[in-house]
């Protein structure tokens, strides 16, 4: 226990307590800082990041009505880069209005393809998004249908963006469930180069990483048109500490009887064919 003495020499010439030294080192590091410090950590951790779960909260808001929507849920990620394979599950949906609907939506990244099993429906609907052999990874930014950086490598961003440190703005968590990032997360923003597949969607995002272990906690992104994309993670396990509840969520889901209806469609052999599929987490529906 620490016991600091009420009787001392003058307060002018008393050294700082442990608790104020330790405070004004976080300052001046967090001063020192630097962008490169930033993505050289993040590359660290991804590198080391074999799997990872999280719940999520995404909400968008769009630029002409003014109408936000809001969705919730559960994600997986398994491997890294190109081989890497996910999962999203869906399950509530609140719209403009603040009405909650129970969408229990869940979409798996495999090889390529993108299915989306709607288990109300019985019906599963899967896109591929690359060829086989094909360099994509659905999680890379301004790239992928997943608007989520996770596991994102310095390579990858620095190819894609110019990166440069930020704060993350008080009002963006506003009506969201989830509290804004701490201050003492690390903020980049990120600003997609010319020419670049993100260029003609994004005009910036906004990325927050928890400095003790070097996830991504929030994503801002923010489209041409004024719309913009808010997720945010919270429960986050890494490697071992990955739930089976979470990893059995990479494997399609199983119909208490029967099959899914499944439609099948593959990608268009035109180099620059859109990849996006529809009503990913936090885009309209």
């Amino acid at each position: 226990m620490l016991v600091v003495p009420m009787a001392c020499a003058a307060p002018q010439s008393a050294a700082p307590a442990p608790a104020q030294q330790t405070t004004q080192q976080t300052t001046q590091q967090t001063t020192r800082q630097t962008i490169d410090d930033v993505l050289s950590a993040v590359d660290q951790a991804a590198a080391e990041t074999k799997m990872l779960s999280a719940r999520f909260v995404a909400t968008r808001t769009d630029a002409l009505t003014d109408e936000t929507e809001r969705r919730t849920g559960d994600l997986v990620v398994s491997g890294q880069g190109a081989s890497r394979h996910a999962a999203i599950l869906v399950r509530d949906f609140i719209d403009g209005t603040g009405r909650l609907e129970r969408e229990n939506r869940h979409f798996v990244y495999a090889d390529g393809w993108l299915t989306e099993f709607v288990p109300s429906e019985r019906r599963a609907t899967s896109r591929q998004l690359a060829f086989p052999g094909e360099d994509y990874d659905p999680l890379r930014a301004g790239e992928g249908p997943i608007p989520l950086p996770v596991g994102q490598r310095r390579a990858d961003l620095e190819r894609g963006f110019t990166c440069e440190l930020a704060t993350w703005p008080t009002n963006v968590a506003q009506g969201s469930t989830a509290a804004t990032p701490a201050a003492a997360a690390a903020v980049a923003r990120l600003t997609p180069r010319d020419g670049t597949a993100a260029a003609r969607e994004l005009s910036s995002v906004l990325v927050a990483w928890d400095q003790s272990t070097w996830q991504p906690i929030a994503v801002f992104a923010q489209s041409t048109d004024g719309s913009s994309t808010l997720v945010q993670l919270r429960e986050i396990a890494v490697n071992e500490a990955v739930a089976e509840a979470s990893i059995a969520m990479l494997s399609p889901p199983k119909l208490p009887d029967g099959a899914w209806a499944m439609d099948r469609r593959p990608k268009e052999s035109a180099p620059d064919a859109e990849r996006r599929p529809e009503a990913v987490p936090g885009e309209p529906r």
